[in-house]
């Protein structure tokens, strides 16, 4: 019954609205639903419809166009969300094939990357044993520093000061020398890591452009 109602209220205000529009404009009349799900008939946008979707209709009821719906905060939100993840996309896929020309331009085969890994972690070792070296130096250094202030017996003397005061520089010497050594291991680590990717991706690419080639 409620339907009907709603129906009959419909289908008299369509024709109210028409005949009480001029013909200049005619054009102007606007159908839109509410939230309720309830249509309605303006001769004009309203604050209620304004965010709402709508219909243009001419003086004969027929529709000429459709404005959609606003968007809201969370449409919005989800929109810039995607777009966001898209471009990021974008830009991993340029960031890739410019690292992938890189490989292809600097290296001619497999064998040429193992060379310039193995010497790039060369000269990393060779400074790691330079340090080591060095290492057993400054502890034989720090060994005898001790054996000075121990076998004096005043140890408030300018003397013995300046001895306690070597041996805490040679210890302070040590641990960085030991921090050195950990670090340059690390990046012997790093470099192995990052060419067993790029040896890897490098393989790909030859095996495409190998069969493009044939």
């Amino acid at each position: 019954m409620i339907i009907k109602k709603l129906a009959l209220s419909i289908s008299l205000s369509i024709p109210l609205i028409f005949i009480h529009t001029d013909n200049s404009q005619a054009a102007k009349v606007f159908r839109w639903v509410d939230d309720l799900g309830q249509i309605h008939y303006d001769d004009k946008i309203t604050p209620e419809s304004i965010t709402k979707e709508r219909d243009e209709l001419n003086s004969q009821g027929i529709k000429l166009g459709t404005t959609k719906a606003a968007r809201t905060v969370g449409e919005i939100a989800e929109e810039n969300r995607i777009k966001a993840k898209q471009q990021a996309r974008i830009r991993q896929l340029k960031e890739q094939k410019q690292y992938d020309d890189m490989l292809l331009a600097t290296f001619t085969s497999v064998e040429d990357m193992i060379r310039n890994r193995d010497g790039k972690i060369t000269a990393l070792e060779s400074s790691v044993q330079l340090t080591k070296a060095s290492l057993v130096r400054l502890h034989k250094t720090l060994g005898n520093l001790h054996k000075k202030i121990d076998g004096n017996k005043n140890k408030e003397s300018k003397y013995v000061k300046k001895l306690i005061h070597e041996a805490l520089e040679t210890g302070i010497q040590i641990e960085q020398q030991k921090e050195y050594i950990i670090l340059k291991q690390q990046a012997q680590d790093k470099i192995r890591e990052k060419f067993d990717k790029d040896i890897s991706r490098f393989k790909e690419l030859t095996q495409v452009r190998d069969k493009t080639e044939q």
